[in-house]
């Protein structure tokens, strides 16, 4: 059943009228053109034989006629018309001759003598027969008129020709009509022939058996190189022994040879880099229709399938089902108009085990310009991502941390800030007043510390926002030298601030953040400033206008320097 499915199925090639042997083609061609000049050569020769024996006989026959003529002018001058016939009987010799006549003037026949059944007998007519005219004559002796059409004088009927000659004495007194006919025409034509077809077959089977021998080892050495070029794929690197006794073929022996080398140096070099990428990258092509139709051993090392698993099958096989429907979407849409995709994508194993590739799918293009396959080249990063992860947990559990801890401190300095505040409103003496001062000093640069670390973690947690609002940066500049009062006094370094008054008083900004970046550089230059002895040290915020980049496009900014 499937073999006549198949049968059905796949068309017969046509037949072929020429065979497909190129030695058998030339032998014919050469075959073929001998036989025609022969023939042609044979036909003229023939036709030109047939021509003169006709001119011959043509020419007898007005001899005779004219010699009949001459005698029949005594016997009609006469009027003796028994020995004119007797006379004409004597003319009465050849074979091809059908009817000697001659007649009068007026057209009446005198003497006839007409051949039947090869025998000659005398006939008599009483018809008259119009003479012919002299008009045009053809003939090869004044005064016969022989082979012309009727409209000029003569009479042609089938192979019979009539050849008219007058009979003068002085004046016209008849006319003499020889008819004759050439019965070997045809025989003589058929020894033509036959000589030209022996011709022939011993001229043709000469030219064929020099052909052979001309062609043999050409033809040969074209087989083997049709042969060599035909197994080139599985081949290559072989060498074909030039043919040196033809030009033409020693250069296409040459030119195949290194048409092999090259194609074994290709070959070699396509396979080493195919070692070589099969070593590190997962390598697939499928289908217009994403079916697979290659797999590299890497490809069913990571994916459990085997190769006779996968040929055949569609890309879906080891789809995860963890990536939305839009992204292959503007994958197959990339692809389909012979864009190059990249990204990364996370499959499944046979076994149900998940993989993460960074993927690069190309489209090969066909000779029209349109994509006729797909190639995918990736790369497991299943580690990297399995580290990222990991790590990104770790940030996510350090930031919870540091929010839980930072909260979980804050709530006990709350309490100690309430507690001095409430000191600080009690009778104290002085020592005891500067030892809470301290502890009020310390407990804010600890709640400042704590401020930082849960801005740190909402960084890293992608939630810290930044507002804008109305802020008057001389307050916030301010703000930041009062809060580093305590710690620049018991380093010795005094804090001042500088505002530009080219600046507007109120700027949008995050006055939070703001204060922040204030209070770092000032704490900076406080703790690393070094008084001289019996000296202060000095810092100095300097808050000035700046320009942000350059040209038409810049814009006006705000620059602190301390």
């Amino acid at each position: 059943m499937d073999a006549q499915a198949k049968n059905t199925a796949m068309p017969r090639p046509p037949q072929r009228l020429m065979p497909r042997s190129l030695r058998v083609k030339l032998m014919l061609f050469m075959a073929l053109c001998v036989v025609l000049s022969i023939l042609s050569f044979g036909a003229y020769m023939a036709r030109m034989q047939a021509t003169e024996r006709h001119l011959h006989i043509q020419t007898e026959m007005a001899a005779m006629a004219q010699n009949l003529a001459a005698i029949s002018a005594i016997f009609m001058a006469t009027e003796d018309f028994a020995g004119l016939e007797a006379a004409t009987s004597r003319f009465v010799v050849e074979d091809y001759i059908e009817s000697i006549l001659v007649i009068d003037t007026q057209g009446k026949p005198v003497a006839e003598f007409v051949v039947d059944a090869e025998r000659w007998s005398p006939v008599f007519r009483s018809k008259f027969v119009a003479p012919p005219s002299h008009s045009g004559s053809a003939s090869s002796l004044d005064g016969a008129s022989c082979g012309f059409p009727a409209a000029q004088g003569s009479s042609v009927q089938g192979e019979i020709e009539f050849c008219w000659y007058p009979i003068k004495a002085g004046t016209i007194l008849g006319w003499v009509r020889v008819s004759y006919t050439q019965p070997r025409f045809g025989a003589i034509v058929w020894a033509i022939w036959l000589r030209s077809l022996g011709m022939i077959f011993f001229s043709s089977a000469a030219a064929l058996g020099l052909l052979w021998l001309l062609l043999r080892k050409p033809t040969q050495a074209m087989i083997r190189a049709t042969e060599f070029a035909a197994g080139l794929d599985q081949g290559m690197g072989q060498a074909l022994l030039p043919y040196s006794g033809v030009a033409e073929l020693e250069s296409l022996g040459v030119a195949l040879n290194n048409l092999s080398a090259r194609l074994k140096e290709q070959h070699d070099e396509l396979l080493n880099r195919q070692f070589a990428l099969d070593q590190h990258a997962i390598v697939s092509i499928t289908d217009l229709n994403g079916d697979i139709t290659y797999a590299n051993d890497r490809f069913c090392e990571i994916s459990r399938y085997s190769r006779a698993e996968v040929l055949g099958k569609n890309h879906r096989l080891i789809n995860s089902g963890q990536h939305p429907p839009e992204m292959f979407a503007e994958l197959w849409h990339k692809i389909s108009h012979g864009e190059v995709w990249r990204g990364e994508i996370l499959n499944r194993d046979k076994l149900g085990g998940l993989y993460w590739t960074d993927a690069t799918l190309v489209p090969l293009l066909g000779p029209d310009g349109l994509p006729a396959q797909y190639i995918g080249i990736r790369t497991d990063i299943t580690q990297r991502k399995l580290a990222e992860q990991a790590a990104h947990a770790a940030n996510r559990a350090k930031s919870e941390f540091l929010a839980n801890m930072s909260h979980e401190i804050r709530t006990p300095m709350n309490g100690v800030i309430g507690m001095v505040d409430v000191l600080q409103e009690t009778a104290l003496k002085p020592a005891q007043q500067r030892m809470l001062s301290t502890i009020q000093q310390s407990s804010q640069a600890l709640l400042q510390i704590l401020n930082d670390i849960l801005d740190f973690s909402k960084i890293e947690a992608g939630k810290l926002e930044v507002e804008s609002i109305p802020t008057c940066l001389r307050d916030v500049a301010e703000g930041a030298a009062q809060l580093m009062l305590a710690i620049s006094d018991s380093r010795s370094v005094e804090v001042s601030v500088f505002v530009s008054p080219a600046l507007p008083r109120w700027m949008l900004c995050d006055p939070t953040r703001l204060r922040q970046v204030l209070l770092n550089l000032l704490g900076n230059a406080v703790k690393f400033s070094s008084p001289q002895t019996g000296r202060h040290a000095r810092a100095i915020l300097h808050v000035g206008p700046c320009l942000l980049g350059q040209g038409p496009q810049g814009k006006q900014g705000v620059r602190f320097v301390v």
